[in-house]
């Protein structure tokens, strides 16, 4: 309870994220902020990663500090109030230093979907938002070379389905942690949120 997010759903991009965090708006004790995906407790790894086509634009809206960051939560008095933001499992870092900040006792939610569906859904986006130009083939071969040119983390289409040390980091530096497979999510048809943890 309180007036700061005590739940973080922090991945992974294009593994169902969106459609959970909508559902659990449904749901009475969760508070979920007109900006849902913030990002801002990765703000420097963001920041540092502004040179491919619309990362600029993408992230003009999002709260530079935390203090803006926080307002979104005042007066929030509700069991969970969320953090949706899928890039803080690849940023971990910074984005666990930061959290352990606000709030060292936080549940942390990861859900996990199919390295390669993810990609081709992640890649699927772009080209949908006029961003991606090259086939997926050839956005694949050039992804190391726009990694290292600077482009934000959407364009990691493989980098970001490699789970495994970033989902340690938080199993090491949170005590509730739930890691949980896509699918298993929505085995019956339906959102389990026992599986959430709550």
């Amino acid at each position: 309870m309180g007036n700061i997010p005590n739940t973080f759903l922090v991945g992974t991009a294009r593994s169902g994220t969106t459609t959970i965090t909508e559902l659990m708006k449904l749901q009475l004790d969760f508070f979920v902020p007109e900006i849902k995906e913030p990002k801002t407790l990765a703000v420097e790894s963001h920041m540092s990663a502004m040179n491919g086509v619309g990362d600029e634009f993408f992230y003009r809206d999002k709260p530079k500090d935390v203090t803006s960051y926080l307002k979104q939560y005042s007066g929030v008095d509700k069991k969970y109030s969320l953090d949706a933001s899928t890039s803080y499992l690849y940023y971990h870092s910074e984005a666990i230093n930061e959290i352990k900040k606000i709030n060292p006792k936080s549940k942390i939610v990861i859900i996990l979907g199919n390295p390669a569906s993810r990609a081709i859904s992640q890649y699927g986006l772009m080209v949908r938002d006029g961003r991606e130009k090259l086939s997926f083939e050839e956005a694949l071969v050039a992804e190391n070379e726009r990694v290292g040119n600077g482009w934000e983390y959407a364009w990691h289409y493989k980098a970001l389905g490699y789970y495994s040390s970033s989902v340690n980091a938080y199993l090491n530096s949170f005590d509730d942690v739930n890691v949980i497979l896509f699918e298993e999510l929505f085995e019956n048809g339906k959102c389990d949120f026992d599986l959430l943890g709550k």
